[in-house]
């Protein structure tokens, strides 16, 4: 009932939103006879961008609070070692699956399969293009999963993925990701870029009445 109660109230506040892309179904089950396919993709999309939300804040805030406390190469120390707990506390707390994954990632732990590279890969061209990077949703045979575009717009972000050259990442931060993180390929991004995803996966039974 809660789920339920969180996405009808996002679903009014975003009912004048465009509905975004559709993706494919992987196999032919009967979940539409039992939900509105209308009203279930916009409760997706609206759940989706509301629980995103929900970890990008738990991450930003302690985060931050590393950051003023310690310095930024702290920052790196807490994103090792919590980045990823964090997000699964929150994910247990509505009993779904979220992930980050990028292409150019610094933990491996977030690395994209073949698929996701090629959803990266074609939101990558939207925005070069000057278009939104569409959310996309696929039907899994237990599931459904959603995806939706990291776009790296906080300045701040720079401190640890900006261009080291450039003095954006200074050397103290510098040397705690190569300490850290070997093989990091997270770095020299500018604003507006494309970061990675959000992937959430829910049971089918989180969006039945």
């Amino acid at each position: 009932m809660v789920r339920w109660l969180v996405a009808g109230f996002l679903m009014a506040a975003v009912a004048c939103q465009q509905s975004e892309k559709k993706g494919s179904s992987s196999t032919e089950v009967p979940f539409f006879d039992k939900v509105d396919s209308t009203t279930f993709v916009r409760q997706l999309q609206d759940t989706s961008r509301y629980l995103s939300m929900q970890v990008f804040q738990a991450l930003s805030s302690t985060l931050m609070a590393q950051i003023k406390a310690k310095g930024t190469a702290a920052a790196v120390t807490f994103c090792n070692e919590k980045a990823l707990s964090i997000t699964d506390s929150v994910a247990q707390q509505h009993g779904i699956k979220v992930q980050r994954l990028a292409n150019r990632y610094r933990n491996v732990a977030n690395a994209a399969n073949t698929e996701e590279k090629s959803m990266l890969a074609s939101w990558e061209k939207a925005l070069t293009a000057g278009q939104p990077a569409k959310a996309q949703w696929q039907e899994r045979e237990s599931h459904m999963v959603w995806y939706g575009a990291i776009v790296l717009n906080q300045p701040a972000c720079l401190k640890c993925h900006g261009n080291a050259a450039e003095g954006e990442i200074d050397a103290a931060t510098l040397a705690s990701i190569q300490s850290r993180y070997p093989n990091d390929q997270a770095q020299n991004f500018k604003l507006g870029e494309l970061r990675g995803m959000w992937k959430i996966s829910y049971p089918k039974a989180f969006f039945m009445p």
